[in-house]
């Protein structure tokens, strides 16, 4: 960016304008050479009389959060696209069994849409005498969190044939509370 001129300072603000700056990033160069990025705050100290009489600095050094975060969204990224593009039918459902994320491979092998598999529960394609079997395998997961390997699962797409999949499932988490099931089929 470019550079501030003194008078454009945070603090400046503070002094002059009597008013407090908070969050404002910025990019500074380090005695040592190294470039940071930094949260600025600034707030004036006023007198009994609301006359300025200091002003307190605080900088918060948030280059390693930024570098950080600039990882993990590289990581979502890879993630993302390893799952969008996968041969392999990949999904998630909520603790109900009702889709909430598919890749395009669920579409291209079910046949349906991707907005209509996400109205759908995942019991609903697929016959009705193996819906014990899959309640007690996706509770078996969820009580023990122990993932399910290669479950062979019979499927009616949307043109009514039969598929078979050999199907994993795992938690689906957010921090440490249960969320869903995530899986991949193939």
């Amino acid at each position: 960016g470019k550079e501030i001129a003194p008078d454009d300072w945070a603090l400046a603000h503070s002094i002059r304008d009597k008013v407090t700056v908070t969050d404002e990033m910025l990019e500074i160069d380090t005695f040592d050479g190294m470039k940071k990025t930094i949260l600025n705050y600034t707030a004036p100290v006023l007198d009994p009389s609301g006359n300025v009489e200091a002003a307190v600095v605080v900088n918060l050094d948030i280059s390693e959060r930024q570098q950080i975060e600039a990882e993990l969204k590289e990581s979502e990224n890879r993630y993302r696209n390893h799952f969008e593009n996968s041969s392999e039918f990949y999904f998630s459902l909520d603790l109900k069994g009702n889709f909430v994320d598919v890749n395009k491979a669920a579409v291209s092998l079910t046949g349906h849409a991707k907005s209509e598999l996400l109205k759908m529960n995942f019991m609903d394609y697929t016959p009705k005498r193996d819906h014990r079997k899959l309640f007690l395998a996706l509770a078996k997961v969820y009580k023990t969190g122990e993932p399910i390997q290669n479950l062979l699962i019979e499927a009616v797409i949307k043109d009514k044939s039969i598929k078979y999949f050999e199907t994993s499932f795992s938690l689906l988490k957010d921090g440490k509370r249960i969320i869903g099931v995530q899986g991949s089929s193939k």
